[in-house]
């Protein structure tokens, strides 16, 4: 089959106000295209690879200087079949690489889920930083899951000041965290108003306490000094 010109010009399009690094990416995909002959399967892959470089040029117009940085540092460094998508095994080594430790699979999986196309699914370049920001979520999510459940002495799925108080604790363990602390970040961030915090308010409460732990250290004077220019529970939304 040969390759026709309109994907030639995809190619061409592709590289324009890119930057040198998406250009080499671009110039790659040109030589690929420009062979003679190539199968059908090879041909899809490389209108494939070709859609996915717009999509991102695309997608750069819209991001800052240093999110299309790291976006084409990492697609250049693990993409290692050069086909302008992650697989699992380079997902997998790009988040080893830059949390050094084992990444969590079921985080992996749900992430190219959610971001991947194909059969099987392959992550597209372009969406890259949106993938690694979901997984981070998602272990963080399980981080706090982890700590509701660990401080839930008595298991009814509610947190106590008392218990809130142990988890805070947890937190930021450079601080002394007393009931009144607990107290206060509760009286923020408890949107039924029974007194308690719920699973889903502590994805709530943890970044709130943490900045006004950080405000409070940087202050030097305890949480429940802070003016309430210290901001709201809600400013601190952790988005799952």
């Amino acid at each position: 089959t040969t390759v026709t010109g309109s994907v030639i010009m995809l190619a061409n399009a592709i590289i324009v106000g890119v930057g040198p690094d998406a250009v080499i990416v671009g110039a790659t995909a040109r030589s690929i295209v420009r062979q003679s002959t190539m199968t059908a399967e090879e041909e899809a892959k490389a209108v494939l690879k070709l859609r996915n470089l717009e999509e991102m040029e695309d997608s750069m117009r819209k991001a800052d200087g240093e999110r299309i940085s790291s976006t084409m540092k990492w697609a250049h460094q693990f993409d290692k079949d050069d086909d302008a998508a992650i697989n699992h095994d380079e997902f997998v080594s790009l988040v080893d690489s830059i949390l050094g430790e084992a990444p969590d699979e079921k985080a992996v999986v749900a992430t190219i889920d959610k971001f991947g196309n194909g059969n099987p699914k392959t992550i597209p370049t372009y969406q890259l930083m949106k993938a690694l920001e979901a997984y981070a979520a998602y272990i963080r999510k399980e981080q706090l899951d982890d700590l509701f459940d660990k401080h839930d002495i008595n298991k009814d799925k509610q947190l106590t000041p008392a218990e809130l108080m142990k988890a805070l604790q947890e937190v930021t363990p450079h601080r002394e965290v007393g009931i009144e602390d607990a107290a206060f970040v509760t009286a923020r961030c408890d949107q039924d108003g029974d007194g308690l915090i719920s699973r889903n308010e502590l994805s709530r409460v943890i970044p709130h306490w943490q900045r006004l732990a950080k405000q409070a250290d940087a202050q030097g004077k305890p949480v429940t000094q802070l003016k309430d220019n210290a901001g709201s529970c809600a400013s601190c939304c952790l988005i799952m």
